[in-house]
């Protein structure tokens, strides 16, 4: 049975992986298949005709969760367990004042009822009633409890003369929780995937959209709006700790603890610049009880991921000491939590490749490519002008594969130069669904009527075939059925696809109607172009 934390309008997990709220679609696949010997029997629930009109949903049906996608951007919008007899669960505040305790409210042996729900996470507003579900709907920020009643007798009778009406009632007591959900914001109707966190970047560079150029001849390249987390080297983290001690002071013990796990060096360090008690400690009032406060405050300089862990370490040993004492430790911080990167930072910027850039070029204006992948034939080769006059070459095409951007480059074996660019949607349902991130491609097609003029419409990811098709009008020929497989005497599930050719474009459309990548052609150009323009942050 999986033992889980939840973090409101964040996260659920553990030490050794965490779902958050955000995350690509690709990560928590990976999560999964790298712990595939604890969370078994997941289930991938989409719509195979509308797969827009639907979230993408992971059921790990082992443990009574859901991870459910927006359908568009691919990110995690809504953590639900559904089964809470499945998994164990305990809560961490860790917000700017978090307690560091890990208290269960939901095990073997307790069970999660409106008494425990109240006592962990504290007062909220009135529950809602669902007549239609016979659910209790309890919500917090980013969190939400649905409450089964037991029997009929405790369903709520609606007075239309109430002045607050159902949303003013209590939920009975011993009702016990059905369902969870973790989201974004305060309302789970309501909600939207957040942006990526800087945590599951994990280094990567990720394509926000990927704008494709032309001139009057056709597709000319790619401008790509990028996003990455970087790392800088500007401020402090400040730190406040305070003891709520009882009668003891804690003062010498945790200096003492400190001594003893070794973590003292650190403040000679250039990570570590200041830490000392803020004065004696004082007497206050908490509940009406008599209770000793000791205040540490500590300083520390963010250069580098040394200065959080160093952090982290000395607190866990406070907290150690702390544990001991049967004492709450409140955490007040200007910067974020432990273990958190504090001194990364959103950047974005814009590259862009021409037809006809070398392959030094790419490169230097992307970075290094996930894979390269070197073509052992070409299978689309039967369909150009006479291919048996076409000299055989000695060595092979290659790609350049940019996983998290979606875009494949395909280089000449001769010159080394940009060929061919290939755009992916990542639709489910196709066979190479979740290698790649969604590429959010914008092309522009020039349609020409009766008139001299010409109109320039946008094709997009989200574009349908038949509305491209009503844009360009239909292909002279017949499409070219695309059966793809991993070794010959395996067959595709998913089905074939259809590939048409327009406008030095190559669209491969999947049997629901959808695009299910773009492949653009065209003839070189200069490659010293203008490759690179920061944006503002």
């Amino acid at each position: 049975m999986l033992d889980l934390e939840v973090v409101p309008e964040r996260s659920l997990g553990n030490e050794q992986w965490e779902f958050t709220l955000g995350m690509p679609l690709a990560q928590a696949v990976a999560i999964l298949q790298k712990h595939c010997r604890i969370i078994k029997n997941v289930q991938v629930l989409y719509s195979e005709q509308s797969p827009l009109s639907h979230d993408l949903i992971l059921n790990l049906t082992q443990d009574g969760i859901k991870l459910l996608f927006d359908a568009f951007n691919q990110r995690l919008k809504v953590i639900e367990v559904y089964d809470l007899t499945k998994v164990k669960l305990k809560y961490w505040q860790i917000n700017f004042i978090f307690f560091f305790s890990g208290v269960h409210f939901n095990s073997q042996a307790i069970a999660p009822t409106i008494e425990q729900i109240d006592q962990s996470f504290g007062a909220t507003h009135p529950g809602v009633y669902n007549s239609a579900e016979q659910l209790f709907h309890l919500n917090f920020r980013g969190l939400s409890f649905s409450f089964q009643l037991d029997s009929w007798t405790e369903t709520p009778k609606y007075e239309p003369n109430f002045a607050h009406g159902l949303a003013s009632l209590q939920i009975p007591h011993g009702a016990t929780v059905k369902r969870m959900y973790i989201y974004n914001g305060n309302s789970l109707q309501d909600t939207k995937a957040p942006l990526m966190p800087l945590s599951c970047f994990l280094g990567n560079v990720y394509a926000e959209n990927v704008d494709v150029l032309r001139d009057g001849t056709g597709p000319s390249g790619l401008r790509l709006r990028l996003l990455t987390a970087v790392n800088v080297d500007e401020g402090f983290y400040f730190m406040r700790l305070t003891f709520l001690a009882g009668d003891k002071s804690l003062a010498a013990k945790v200096e003492y603890s400190r001594d003893r796990n070794g973590v003292s060096g650190v403040t000679a360090n250039s990570h570590l610049t200041k830490l000392r008690w803020a004065g004696k400690p004082s007497h206050v009032y908490v509940h009406g009880k008599e209770v000793k406060v000791v205040w540490l405050n500590l300083e520390v300089k963010m250069g580098n991921q040394a200065a959080v862990s160093t952090c982290a370490a000395l607190i866990r040993n406070i907290y150690t000491v702390a544990k001991k004492d049967a004492c709450r430790v409140v955490f007040h911080s200007s910067g974020c939590g432990p273990g958190v990167l504090a001194d990364a930072k959103m950047r974005v910027f814009e590259r862009c490749v021409y037809f006809g850039d070398s392959c030094q070029d790419v490169l230097s204006t992307l970075g290094s490519p996930h894979k390269v992948f070197y073509k052992s034939e070409d299978k689309m080769k039967i369909h150009s002008p006479s291919p048996h006059k076409q000299v055989p070459s000695k060595c092979n095409d290659y790609f350049f594969n940019y996983f998290t951007l979606g875009v494949d480059i395909l280089f000449d074996a001769n010159t080394h130069k940009v060929k061919k660019f290939v755009l992916h949607t990542n639709y489910p349902g196709h066979y190479n669904f979740n290698i790649y991130h969604r590429c959010e491609f914008k092309i522009p097609l020039v349609i020409k009527r009766d008139s001299a003029d010409s109109q320039t419409e946008t094709c997009t990811t989200y574009s349908k075939w038949d509305s491209i098709q009503d844009l360009l009008g239909h292909p002279v020929e017949k499409p070219v059925v695309l059966h793809r497989s991993s070794s010959p005497n395996n067959t595709n599930p998913f089905g074939s696809t259809f590939c048409f050719g327009l406008q030095r474009m190559i669209f491969e459309v999947m049997q629901n109607n959808h695009i299910a990548s773009v492949t653009l052609y065209g003839p070189t150009r200069p490659s010293s172009q203008l490759r690179t323009s920061d944006l503002p942050q």
